[in-house]
């Protein structure tokens, strides 16, 4: 009997220590999980698609095969023809997302409309300014009096539908603006769309015939009061969140001509990126706290190429990737959400 009793002693101090055993290899492996990478998100970024092109499908497929949650779309998306239209775009979102292309276009793409955008919408429309036939815009009318962005806006209402959306209960935009701009809360990202395209400076006859300066002037003032507000308001409650601030001409983000106030509200306000389509090529500026990128155009293999922005919620890190459109990774430039360039 006591021999019996030595044994079953034994047995259950091993099976304790078996079970510590377990249980301190649990603790390590959860220790371990909670020292991984956190969940790191996609955005995928294109400018100056000009449609349905072969090179916009290729950067969509690109954007979901790294699980790119939203796109941004800075402007230029589509083109006043039969082959630059809106049917290319939603071809491509659907052949490359399938039965989700339509939720993708509605819920999870935004875009910030260039003068093509505004010319799609009204090429039935004709000018009763005779001098307009000297352009290279033909007889069709220029987006009327800029920017009174009636064009754009009507852009958004009717593919994007963005003024039901706002301001919603459990919808992603937050605001949006009687200039056509917009703010976004997507995860722990903060998106802002400025409505300015290329027709806000005036530098050329010949590309602002309907240019309207006293009406520049008030929505300049009318945005860069909201702007302001809208940025104060965010690093005041999160001051270490990511903020993006995208809008089609490049011209803002440099502090040119009349958009000097926007330019400098970026670094105010400690802004991380601001993003730009139309010159169609790349380049890159780093103010002490906002990356500034141009981004090439989808449209041409001459222009082409894209970025994809990875976040990191745990560490605040922010990575813009730069991508040729047939997927060779160009350059990566990061920063910390809120924090200087180091």
């Amino acid at each position: 009997m006591n021999g019996n009793y030595i044994l079953l002693r034994i047995g259950l101090l091993l099976v304790s220590v078996a079970v510590v055993g377990v249980a301190f290899i649990g603790v390590a492996q959860a220790d371990e999980d909670d020292s991984k990478p956190d969940d790191t998100w996609v955005i995928g970024v294109v400018a100056d698609n000009r449609g349905g092109s072969g090179i916009h499908a290729a950067a969509l497929s690109m954007f979901k095969k790294a699980g790119a949650e939203i796109n941004l779309n800075l402007g230029d998306m589509l083109y006043p023809n039969a082959t630059g239209g809106w049917d290319g775009v939603v071809k491509n979102y659907k052949n490359i997302y399938g039965k989700d292309g339509d939720q993708m276009l509605s819920k999870r793409v935004f875009v910030t409309a260039g003068g093509w955008d505004e010319q799609f919408i009204n090429q039935h429309q004709k000018t009763k300014d005779k001098t307009a036939g000297k352009s290279n815009l033909g007889n069709r009318r220029w987006p009327g009096y800029e920017p009174d962005n009636a064009a754009g806006q009507e852009f958004y209402a009717k593919f994007f539908k963005y003024k039901q959306r706002a301001g919603k209960e459990g919808e992603l935009i937050r605001d949006y603006t009687v200039d056509g701009d917009y703010y976004v809360k997507y995860r722990n990202l903060h998106l802002i769309s400025l409505y300015i395209t290329d027709e806000w400076p005036v530098v050329s006859k010949k590309w602002h015939l309907h240019d309207d300066p006293q009406k520049r002037r008030e929505a300049l003032a009318r945005q860069t009061l909201w702007l302001d507000q809208k940025l104060t308001t965010i690093r005041k409650a999160e001051p270490k969140a990511p903020v993006i601030v995208m809008a089609h001409d490049g011209i803002w983000h440099k502090g040119s001509g009349q958009t000097k106030p926007i330019a400098r509200l970026l670094n105010k306000h400690r802004v991380d990126m601001a993003l730009c389509g139309d010159g169609h090529s790349y380049y890159s500026i780093k103010d002490p706290w906002t990356m500034k990128f141009m981004v090439p155009g989808s449209f041409q293999g001459g222009s082409d190429g894209w970025f994809m922005i990875k976040i990191s919620p745990k560490t605040g890190k922010i990575e813009m990737e730069h991508y040729r459109h047939t997927g060779k990774h160009l350059r990566t430039h990061s920063k910390i959400a809120g924090e200087r360039w180091k």
